[in-house]
């Protein structure tokens, strides 16, 4: 069901002598621009990473507002540009409502973003990893989950997409049922590594792994990383 809601025909058209793009992507974050603006860093199915400027959206009556606000996916049209694309059209998928009233979900899914935003470099296309950060999405956005078993999962699949593979060595000071779970979060898919039940013992170890893991392939680390950590 995920997978058909994130993978939509997309495509790039002329309209005036101007490309245009058709997409689904993730907002990651959102800074404002100018007086009226706002720039828009998104990750997309088949653009990658890129940026677009939402002209006027921060006025009274500025059209995207509902849209223009991290940790949304939507249905973008852009018109292409050099570095900054311009937002033209944009049509909400899910705006993950549970996720955020929940303190520690949003904290989590605002985590999610931030990884992705450091692993992803501009107008790199990873569509597994794509569909990797909205189903964790759609599934923080479940009742009843796990979600530092969802964190952990999410960070194998960072590391996997992005050709940064534990070195087995790393893993020999765990127990056998915390490397299971590691080779689980490794090789299927996130909503399978969420089925077995996993201690908060081994959870911690899988914890500190990845997080040395990701400080080394990564120079900026997830700001969201203080508040989970308690450390903010």
């Amino acid at each position: 069901m995920i997978t058909r809601i994130i993978f939509q025909n997309t495509a790039t058209e002329r309209k005036n002598n101007m490309a245009l793009i058709k997409t689904r992507g993730v907002i990651l974050k959102v800074r404002d621009f100018k007086e009226r603006d706002k720039l828009l860093y998104m990750f997309t199915l088949e653009q990658g990473k890129v940026t677009a400027i939402a002209k006027g959206v921060r006025s009274a009556k500025g059209r995207f507002q509902a849209a223009a606000q991290p940790m949304m996916l939507c249905d973008f049209v852009l018109f292409e540009g050099k570095n900054i694309h311009s937002l033209n059209e944009v049509s909400v998928v899910h705006g993950f409502p549970h996720i955020k009233t929940d303190f520690d979900r949003i904290t989590y899914g605002s985590y999610f973003l931030e990884l992705a935003d450091i692993a992803m470099a501009d107008k790199e296309i990873n569509q597994s990893y794509f569909l990797d950060l909205v189903k964790s999405l759609y599934l923080l956005d479940q009742p009843g989950i796990q979600v530092e078993q969802l964190a952990r999962a999410f960070e194998m699949k960072t590391l996997v997409r992005t050709g940064n593979l534990p070195d087995p060595a790393l893993a020999e000071g765990m127990t056998e049922s915390a490397r299971h779970m590691v080779r689980i979060m490794l090789n299927k898919p996130i909503e399978e590594a969420l089925q077995l039940l996993v201690s908060q013992a081994d959870l911690k170890s899988i914890a500190e792994l990845t997080d040395g893991i990701l400080k080394e392939c990564f120079q900026r680390r997830p700001k969201s990383l203080a508040i989970l950590n308690g450390t903010y």
